[in-house]
């Protein structure tokens, strides 16, 4: 059966799970993660989401990173590699009772790289601005729809709105 989108109401207990996974991967990554975060919908209370935590790791060394992929299968991880993204080394963990179902995503980046800010950013923008984040779940209701078999084409359609807000939040401010 096919992976499926599926959006749900924002639950409190992402924050508790969040911190949980965070204390396993500080353990794994001990020694090359300088930061965790909790990122994606799921981190931005009132939003409704995928039922997947998003977690962004800046490591000091990807070739570390890549030596760990044996301790992660070891936690339900499976390495996906960059997939898709340069720089970025990417892990899934599903449901033990369905591996269709995924529960976290770890991105890990090379400390530095623009993606952190620009995935922390748009989190930040979505927590401080309740029309953005309105906006944003109204469009990912109606991708979830549409896209329902389809994870690749929902992420995709995203996008522009993502672009947008980022470009938004990094034009200068005016007085009015």
């Amino acid at each position: 059966m096919a992976r499926q989108i599926v959006i749900v109401p924002y639950e409190k207990a992402w924050l508790s799970l969040f911190e949980i996974e965070r204390r396993l991967l500080r353990d794994i990554f001990a020694d090359t993660a300088e930061e965790i975060h909790h990122f994606g919908s799921t981190s931005v209370p009132g939003l409704s989401a995928k039922p997947v935590l998003d977690i962004l790791i800046a490591a000091s060394d990807l070739k570390r990173v890549d030596a760990l992929n044996p301790r992660m299968r070891q936690n339900r991880y499976v390495p996906q590699g960059e997939y898709g993204i340069p720089g970025r080394r990417y892990f899934v963990k599903t449901a033990a009772e369905n591996p269709e179902i995924h529960t976290y995503h770890v991105h890990v980046y090379q400390s530095g790289d623009p993606k952190i800010a620009q995935e922390l950013l748009f989190r930040d923008c979505l927590r401080a601005n309740a029309a953005l984040l309105r906006e944003y779940e109204q469009l990912k209701l109606r991708l979830a729809d549409r896209y329902r078999f389809s994870p690749e084409e929902y992420t995709d359609a995203k996008s522009e709105f993502i672009a947008e807000a980022l470009k938004r939040a990094h034009a200068p401010k005016t007085k009015e």
